[in-house]
């Protein structure tokens, strides 16, 4: 029962009467239809086609926002060379919080330097916290023994005990009797006596003329034309059958033997060969040829045989010598009527007939274009520096130039007089 407002007054509310059952849930409506379709959203931009993500070697300024512009050195992309537009450069930096991140695109790009712009606002990697640390190891194996130490250095050597007591001296033991003297042997032969020596036993005795044997005879023995057969003797020449016709030999005769002839020149206070040969051990054979010893004086070139055909110090000249380069003259000119004067790098003397305003790269303000001239070129340095210059001949102009490198530097007038 509800209270009512009435001009008495209000009247008291009864107490509420108990609480009606819940009526049945109806069956739920068919569904509506489908409201008509919102209008499409702007369509984002698109993301770039292959692009490459590129490292910066470094902190571009700016932290990445949209909008914003660097320019930097090519060498700075990680890695540069498949750079291209479009591409998109992060980078990152430390701050006390992590690592901050900017992203931005390639805008333009050439061989040294390359443009980005900024994609959106950086964002920052938080700090991981430090992990704990890992539970220690097993002890490794133990490693190989070390090499022996050095021995230590030795002591110092102690000092000497006191000397021990004499021992006893031994008995002299007796002396044997000596044996008895066996009987003398007989006396030996006397031996043959020997050859008297020279009288004069400084000297070696000329033992005369003996005539010479032919080198290289069959019949010849071993000691044909000695006069001894054994030991060493001397005997003369004088017209007997030598190489020489007068002169001294020194004979050694043994199982083999040997002559060796001193000549006497026939000319006063003047030498004379020494020739020499030998016999083998039997009489097959003989002697063999005289050979001559030669002196300093005998070594010309007149003296030698089989010679081959060489050119002698009077043919060594310039006008001889076959394939020889040519030599300009220094002071050769070239004539050159027209040209380019960049073109003349030779080193040499070049004659213009014409004026300076026939030929090209000439010199310019202040000369007279229409003047004849000379221009002498020096090369050094193996061509890297080419010097040029010009001396005009009516007006006595000189210029001056030089190209380094394959460069050429302007034209200079100078002045050698006042």
């Amino acid at each position: 029962m509800t209270t009512q407002d009435i001009d008495l007054g209000v009247v008291a509310r009864g107490p509420q009467g108990p609480q009606g059952n819940t009526g049945a849930t109806g069956a739920q409506g068919p569904q509506g239809n489908t409201g008509p379709t919102g209008p499409r959203g702007a369509t984002g931009p698109a993301g770039p086609t292959g692009a490459n993500i590129i490292k910066y070697n470094g902190d571009i300024s700016g932290n990445g926002a949209s909008g914003q512009t660097a320019t930097f050195a090519r060498s700075n992309l990680q890695p540069s060379d498949i750079a291209k537009v479009g591409d998109i450069v992060f980078d990152q930096y430390p701050n006390g919080n992590g690592v901050d991140i900017g992203f931005w695109r390639i805008t333009s790009l050439s061989s040294t330097s390359c443009t980005v712009t900024g994609l959106s606002s950086g964002f920052t990697i938080p700090k991981g916290n430090k992990g704990d640390t890992g539970a220690q190891g097993p002890q490794g194996i133990q490693g190989p023994k070390g090499d022996k130490g050095d021995k230590g250095a030795t002591g110092d050597r102690g000092p000497t005990g006191p000397q021990g007591i004499q021992g006893l001296k031994g008995d002299k033991g007796d002396t044997g009797t000596t044996g008895p003297r066996g009987p003398q042997g007989p006396k030996g032969d006397t031996g043959a006596t020997g050859p008297a020596g020279p009288s004069n036993a400084d000297t070696l005795k000329d033992l005369g003329d003996y005539t010479a044997t032919a080198s290289g005879t069959t019949s010849n023995s071993t000691y044909a034309g000695l006069p001894r057969t054994s030991g060493v003797s001397m005997s003369r020449v004088y017209k007997n059958g030598y190489p020489t016709p007068y002169g001294n030999v020194l004979n050694v005769a043994g199982v083999g033997s040997g002559q060796l002839l001193l000549g006497w020149s026939g000319t006063n206070s003047a030498n004379e060969h020494l020739y020499y040969r030998s016999h083998r051990d039997n009489g097959y054979g003989g002697w063999s040829t005289w050979d001559k010893i030669a002196y300093v004086s005998d070594l010309t070139w007149a003296n030698i045989s089989g010679k081959p055909n060489v050119a002698t110090k009077s043919d060594l000249t310039w006008a001889n010598i076959s394939g020889k380069p040519s030599i300009p003259n220094a002071d050769d000119t070239t004539t050159v009527s027209s040209g380019d004067l960049n073109n003349y790098t030779t080193t040499g003397k070049y004659y213009m007939p014409n004026g300076v305003a026939n030929y090209t790269n000439h010199p310019t303000t202040g000369t007279d274009m229409g003047d004849w001239f000379v221009m002498k070129v020096d090369a050094y340095h193996g061509g890297d520096m080419i010097v040029q210059t010009i001396y005009q001949i009516n007006s006595g102009d000189v210029w001056i130039r030089q190209r380094w490198s394959n460069s050429w530097k302007s034209w200079r007038q100078i002045n050698f007089w006042s």
